[in-house]
């Protein structure tokens, strides 16, 4: 999750629903000192040097928490590469042959 000041009372609510079932979250935020920070499991925490009404980095920001992201799916997703390049295999398989493929999965059969 990312929000920038920690304090967006929904995604807390989202956290605590986490939390309460034991799924592990990571908060992307420039205030570790946040409600949202203790609710989630790992909290990253960025720099946070702009003031909330004067926001000059706004593109920067948003390009460095895209680059932090594709890292970090890149970890988790070579965490289990295996398990994931045959899960993605199979929904290859299911976008060109199964029943989501364009012909339903009919290819090579007579309709």
């Amino acid at each position: 999750m990312v929000s920038y000041r920690g304090r967006y009372r929904i995604y807390a609510q989202v956290l605590e629903y986490m939390q309460q079932r034991e799924v592990p979250t990571i908060l992307i935020t420039g205030r570790p000192e946040s409600d949202m920070a203790q609710l989630s499991t790992v909290c990253l925490d960025v720099s946070g040097d702009e003031y909330d009404y004067l926001k000059m980095g706004t593109i920067a920001s948003q390009v460095a928490c895209e680059y932090l992201l594709t890292v970090l799916f890149a970890g988790v997703y070579a965490h289990d590469y295996n398990g994931n390049l045959a899960a993605l295999k199979q929904r290859q398989a299911s976008l060109t042959t199964g029943l989501l493929a364009e012909d339903g999965g009919k290819h090579g059969q007579e309709g």
